[in-house]
C-alpha cells in the first residue's frame, strides 16, 4: 500500500486491510473449521478495533505540537470539533461551499460541549464561503468558543455568518486566546456582541488582525474586529467594515473595558441609533490599558455621545491618537470631533487631535482641533514618533502608522473628457508599498507608480490599482469616463 494513500485516506486502508485478512480466513477456513478459523476470526476483530491509522480523519500528522494534523479539505476541517485540544495545520485552501444548506456550518466547539483549546495553524491559506445562518444559536463562527486556544494565519473570505449573542466570522467566544495575523471579510450580524473576528473577547490578545465589509448588531455592541472586549488587547489590527448597532457600535471595537488598544485604526462609517457611537470605539472604560497610537477616518452617526474616535469614556485614557470622519448626532450635545462624551470628566487625552473642517465639530475638552492643512503636518503632532510608529506624507496626507496594511488610493486628472483623452494617475496608498499593478479598464496595464495613459475611444473604464508590501495587499478602483 503506497504510503500516501494511507496519509489520504486511512478509511480505504482500514478497508483494505480487513477485506485482506477476510480473504486469509475463508483460505483457512477450508482447511480447519475449527481452531485455525477460530484465530482467523479474533485476528479480524482484533484488526478492526485495534488497527487504526493516526490522523485518519485528516491529510496526516497526530496532533501534537511538533506533528500537526493537516487539514487540506472541508471534510477534515470539519474533523476538528473531534480533537478540541489538537494542534492543526492547514495546508490548502478550503471551499466551504458544501455546507451553505440550512443552517450552514456548524460552529466548532460551542457552549456547553468543551471549548476549542489547541492551536490552528491556517497557514496563509485561505477559508472561503463560511456560511452560517442560526439567528437562535449564541458562540457562533468559524470557531464558537476558544480557551487558552492559539489561532493564526487564518484567512476567511466571503463570510455570511448570522447568529444571536457572541457572533463573528472566526470566532464567537474568545477567551484568554491569541488570535495572530488573521483577517475575515464578508457579513456578520447577530443581536449582541457582535464583531468580525471575535464577538466576545475576555483577556484575548488580537495581533496584526483585521475585520472586512459589514457587521451589524439588532441590539448592543457591534464592532469591525471586536464586539465587546474585556481586558487582553488589541495591537496592530485593522477595521474597514461598516459597522451598525443600536448602543456601543465602534469601527473597531463596540466596547472596551481594562483593555489595550495600540497602533490600530478604523477607516468604516459607523452607525447607530442609540447613544455610544465611535469611530474607533463606541464605548472605552476602565483605568487598565487604554487607547494609544490610534486613528479612524470613518464617518460616525447616532442618537447621541457620538465621536470621530470614541463616543463615550468612562475613566479611559488615551494618547497620540485622531480622528478626521464626519460627526453627527440626532441629539443637541454628546457630540465631539475626538470623543464625545468624557463621563464624569474623568479622562486623559494626551496629545490627542482631530481634523474640526472635516468633523464639522469644533470642541476643545476632548482633543485638539486642528485644520485639514495642520493635519497634514508632521509638525502638529507634538510628542509623537515619526521614528518608528508613525509616518506621514508631508502636506499630503494624515499620519499613518508604518506597520500597517497597504490603502491604496490613486487621484487622476482628468477623470472624463473626449477622446483621445490622456489621464495622469497619482497614486496616494498609505504604507510601505513594493509593487503597484495598473489595469486601466481598456486592455492595457502598467507597474509604475504614478502612470499616464491615453484612452483612444469613447466609454466608461475601471480603472484600478493593486498593490503589496510587507504589510499585505489592497485594490483600488476609480471610473474614468471617455
Amino acid at each position: 500500500m503506497n504510503s500516501e494513500i494511507l496519509k489520504k485516506d486511512g478509511h480505504f486502508f482500514n478497508y483494505y486491510l480487513k477485506k485482506r485478512v477476510a480473504e486469509i480466513v475463508l483460505d483457512r477456513s477450508k482447511k480447519s473449521k475449527n481452531t485455525d478459523f477460530l484465530a482467523a476470526f479474533l485476528g479480524i476483530f482484533i484488526f478492526s478495533l485495534v488497527f487504526v491509522v493516526p490522523g485518519a480523519d485528516f491529510a496526516g500528522g497526530s496532533g501534537t505540537e511538533d506533528d500537526p494534523y493537516l487539514v487540506e479539505t472541508a471534510e477534515q476541517l470539519d474533523n476538528v470539533r473531534n480533537h478540541l485540544d489538537a494542534h492543526f495545520k492547514q495546508i490548502d485552501d478550503i471551499d466551504l461551499s458544501d455546507y451553505t444548506e440550512g443552517e450552514g456550518w456548524e460552529p466548532l466547539a460551542i457552549y456547553p460541549t468543551t471549548p476549542f483549546s489547541g492551536e490552528y495553524e491556517g497557514n496563509n491559506f485561505v477559508i472561503y464561503n463560511l456560511t452560517i445562518d442560526r439567528p437562535d444559536q449564541s458562540e457562533v463562527g468559524l470557531f464558537g468558543h476558544a480557551d487558552n486556544a492559539a489561532i493564526f494565519n487564518v484567512t476567511l473570505q466571503n463570510v455570511q455568518v448570522t447568529g444571536k449573542n457572541y457572533v463573528a466570522g472566526l470566532v464567537g467566544f474568545n477567551q484568554q486566546s491569541l488570535i495572530l495575523n488573521c483577517h475575515v471579510e464578508g457579513e456578520v450580524s447577530g443581536k449582541e456582541k457582535v464583531g468580525g473576528l471575535a464577538g466576545y473577547n475576555i483577556e484575548g490578545d488580537l495581533r496584526y488582525s483585521s475585520g472586512k465589509g459589514y457587521i451589524a448588531a439588532e441590539e448592543n455592541y457591534a464592532g469591525g474586529v471586536i464586539g465587546y472586549g474585556t481586558g487582553g488587547s488589541v495591537e496592530n489590527c485593522f477595521a474597514g467594515a461598516e459597522v451598525s448597532g443600536y448602543k456601543y457600535t465602534g469601527g473597531l471595537a463596540g466596547y472596551r473595558r481594562n483593555c489595550t488598544f495600540s497602533q490600530s485604526y478604523a477607516t468604516g462609517d459607523v452607525s447607530s441609533e442609540g447613544p455610544f457611537s465611535g469611530g474607533l470605539v463606541g464605548y472605552s472604560s476602565g483605568h487598565g490599558g487604554g487607547i494609544s497610537n490610534c486613528y479612524a477616518t470613518g464617518d460616525v452617526s447616532g442618537y447621541v455621545d457620538v465621536g470621530g474616535l470614541v463616543g463615550g469614556n468612562y475613566y479611559g485614557g488615551m494618547a497620540y491618537c485622531y480622528a478626521v470622519g464626519a460627526v453627527s448626532g440626532t441629539t443637541n450635545g454628546g457630540t465631539g470631533g475626538l470623543v464625545g462624551k468624557d463621563l464624569y470628566g474623568g479622562g486623559d487625552f494626551y496629545y490627542s487631535y482631530y481634523d474640526y473642517e472635516t468633523t464639522g465639530q469644533s470642541d476643545r475638552e476632548k482633543g485638539i482641533p486642528v485644520s485639514t492643512d495642520q493635519m497634514m503636518q508632521e509638525e502638529t503632532f507634538e510628542e509623537w514618533d515619526f521614528e518608528e510608529t508613525w509616518d506621514i506624507d508631508e502636506n499630503y496626507s494624515y499620519p499613518y502608522l508604518q506597520w500597517q496594511f497597504p490603502m491604496a488610493s490613486f487621484s487622476v486628472e482628468p477623470a472624463e473628457g473626449v477622446a483621445p483623452l490622456e489621464v495622469a494617475f497619482s497614486d496616494q496608498t498609505r504604507g510601505d508599498i513594493d509593487t503597484w499593478e495598473w489595469d486601466f479598464g481598456d486592455g492595457t496595464t502598467s507597474s509604475e507608480q504614478d502612470p499616464e495613459h491615453t484612452y483612444t475611444e469613447g466609454g466608461e473604464y475601471t480603472a484600478t490599482l493593486s498593490v503589496s508590501g510587507d504589510g499585505g495587499e489592497d485594490v483600488y478602483e476609480q471610473l474614468i469616463t471617455v
